[in-house]
């Protein structure tokens, strides 16, 4: 039976691919004794194309453009959360990388409140973040700051 790695996952280079792998190894890191607060993380389906009637059922609930994809709601290193935004790696090139104005505005509204908003092209970009983010969760909350960029080859 063939194993499945996040590496397998996000070989497919899409927004998709590379948010199961970040959710696979985390369940790794959790299976390690890692990370344990990444359990809480979750993704807000937000951005996927529905029909009219989904749509506007939806809409009625709530969903709203411009929700980022993951919400990690652990309050550490100073921010009340951590929120991120998968795109793909090819959006990294483009212009804004890939960060439609509605989304751009969330993560403005997010840094005003308290939390932290960041945008990920490749899963372990993702996983260094949520590692820096998470890595001091015992000792009394780290200081705030964005790790370095790390830079991951691009395929």
């Amino acid at each position: 039976m063939p194993t499945v790695t996040p590496e397998k996952l996000a070989a497919n280079d899409t927004e998709s691919g590379h948010q199961q792998a970040l959710m696979l190894a985390l369940v790794i890191e959790r299976q390690a004794g890692r990370l344990l607060a990444s359990e809480w993380l979750y993704h807000v389906a937000n951005g996927r194309k529905r029909d009219i009637e989904d749509a506007g059922t939806l809409k009625a609930e709530g969903v709203k453009p411009g929700i980022l994809d993951l919400c990690l709601p652990v309050a550490c290193r100073g921010y009340h959360g951590l929120y991120i935004e998968m795109k793909k790696p090819a959006e990294r090139s483009r212009r804004g990388g890939g960060v439609k104005p509605d989304q751009l505005r969330f993560m403005q509204h997010l840094t005003r409140h308290g939390y932290l908003g960041l945008v990920c092209y490749h899963w372990q970009e993702a996983l260094h973040y949520i590692q820096w983010y998470l890595k001091e969760m015992e000792k009394d909350n780290a200081a705030p700051g964005i790790p370095p960029n790390p830079s991951y080859a691009e395929a």
